[in-house]
């Protein structure tokens, strides 16, 4: 693993697993879906769990079966089909579980097994015999990187050791997926457990664009199509490097099939865990100002931060390359999170545990490339799931007429709202046992936000969630160097996180006091000036 670069505060924060606690048994509940069998497998990847199909997909209710060791998991018999991902196949419970022989899915399947696929041509034309709606896209992405970006000896070994594979893993879904995947929904709290197997032949599926459209304004598309295709613009290179990255991942997984974990876990903040900021006397937690280094690099071992859109993936399989998106194609594991999750709102976040990195790369936006293999050295937890924590949290986009709503009370405590559920951790545990939050500027970029406001925003939350922070300025050196005055300056006076919030309300006060065309003072300087400077 990386350390911080040499120059920065040279303190040592809590980082995972060091600072572990014991999980305990993980179960299923009402609260948590598990896709394995338990005690996981020490001879492969994780078994599917149940070990037969206990659902009727194309049923208007759900049917279950559970095994004693599930007895604790109870599914209401009433539950809709929009409840849950609605999936490429279906699956007959009266003839013994098969799959239904007038289904899509065995048109799937048929043409792609029937014969082999030798070319690029081939391959895009076997997908839009079952998507005739894509029958017009050019997928001119994908057959640059496949017919010009392999070199030949690359094509012929993708389309005849490596694609033979994919079509395998992604016809072997109903095989690896055998009970409803739940949709999480908003306004609910609830983990869903998967192996990385499994990811993998959803990714496929995902690839192939076998998903069925889910006409669900809430979750994002799962088809790669719109990636595969583009205009010779930037746009057009954006989507060749991700594309990169993704078949990469491919490549990876079906050649040596992964065996660990990974969750995925709603957070909705109760009524009844609301904070309030104001009277809170808590001391404000250590930061640790970084002008060089990464989130998922130097992070390591921390809650890392997914600067995200509120649409869980952003523009990932589209043309956005941004934090978020970037974040999803070294860690393509993260993509299939886009499946399932709702967009979030001001309340929720999504937190992921267990993504594998596969991917190095250089650049951002469009300067990003594709830069090889990474291998992921990061230790498992006792549920088998890298100790990697991604937390997926969307702040607040301000247009430009409206920038300065930002400092207002209500968006303040929206933002400090969404960066508290993503920090907090409701096992009360104790600090030592709380690995940091690595951060930076959180919507910061195309959301206007202005790095100083939202630095303290997120130094008040993980105060209040008792974890330290480490803050990247991604290369902004007078960033740099004004947060770590005010931090220290904030430290020597023994400034509570109560206290830091008022500052925050008073300087947007200040700035609401403002004609449209007066310059505000910066915050940092307006709470030196005004707060720090006198005894408190």
């Amino acid at each position: 693993m990386e350390v911080p670069p040499a120059g920065d505060e040279d303190f040592e924060l809590n980082r995972e697993p060091d600072c572990s606690y014991s999980l305990g048994e993980l179960k299923a509940s009402l609260d948590k879906t598990i896709f394995y069998q338990i005690p996981l497998s020490t001879d492969g990847p994780p078994k599917p769990y149940p070990e037969r199909f206990v659902y009727n997909w194309s049923s208007t209710a759900s049917s279950w079966v559970l095994s004693p060791s599930y007895s604790s998991l109870v599914i209401p018999s009433n539950s809709l089909p929009s409840d849950y991902v609605r999936m490429p196949f279906k699956v007959d419970n009266q003839s013994k579980h098969k799959l239904l022989g007038t289904s899509e899915w065995t048109k799937i399947v048929n043409l792609l097994t029937s014969s082999s696929i030798l070319t690029t041509t081939n391959l895009i034309s076997v997908i839009k015999d079952y998507n005739p709606g894509l029958i017009k896209e050019s997928f001119s992405v994908l057959s640059t990187l496949l017919d010009e970006c392999y070199t030949p000896s690359e094509r012929e070994h993708f389309f005849s050791i490596i694609l033979p594979k994919m079509i395998k893993l992604t016809v072997d879904l109903p095989k690896l997926i055998r009970q409803p995947i739940p949709i999480l929904k908003q306004r609910s709290n609830h983990s869903l457990f998967f192996s990385q197997q499994q990811i993998s032949s959803l990714l496929c599926n995902g690839f192939f664009c076998t998903f069925p459209e889910h006409k669900q304004f809430k979750l994002q598309d799962f088809s790669f199509s719109k990636l595969f295709s583009s205009p010779k613009d930037d746009r057009f290179n954006r989507k060749l490097e991700k594309l990169k990255c993704i078949l990469n991942y491919l490549h990876r997984v079906v050649s040596e099939p992964p065996k660990g974990i990974v969750s995925f876990e709603r957070r909705h903040l109760e009524e009844n865990e609301m904070v309030n900021w104001s009277s809170s006397s808590l001391k404000l937690s250590k930061v640790s100002v970084h002008l060089k280094g990464t989130i998922e690099s130097h992070g390591y071992g921390m809650i890392q931060a997914d600067f995200a859109n509120k649409c869980v993936g952003g523009g990932v399989l589209r043309s956005g390359l941004v934090q978020e998106e970037i974040r999803f194609v070294i860690n393509p594991e993260l993509m299939v999170s886009m499946l399932f999750t709702e967009t979030l709102l001001e309340n929720e976040c999504l937190l992921i545990t267990g993504t594998e990195q596969f991917n190095k790369y250089s650049g951002y936006g469009n300067t990003f490339l594709f830069d090889g293999n990474y291998y992921d050295p990061t230790q498992l937890d006792e549920w088998g799931r890298r100790y990697t924590k991604i937390v997926a949290m969307d702040a607040k986009s301000f247009p430009g007429n409206k920038v300065r709503d930002q400092y207002k009370r209500l968006f303040i405590d929206r933002e400090l709202t969404k960066a508290y559920v993503a920090f907090m951790d409701r096992r009360k545990l104790d600090r030592k046992h709380l690995c940091a939050v690595a951060t930076g500027n959180w919507g910061c970029g195309v959301f206007r936000g202005d790095p100083q406001l939202k630095s303290l925003i997120q130094l008040i939350a993980a105060s209040l969630s008792g974890r330290d922070v480490m803050y990247f300025t991604f290369g902004d050196a007078k960033l740099s160097t004004d947060m770590s005055l005010i931090v220290n300056s904030l430290g020597q006076k023994k400034i509570t996180t109560g206290q830091l919030y008022q500052f925050l309300i008073d300087y947007g006060d200040y700035v609401s006091s403002l004609d449209l065309d007066q310059e505000k003072e910066p915050l940092f300087d307006y709470v030196i000036r005004k707060f720090l400077t006198e005894s408190t």
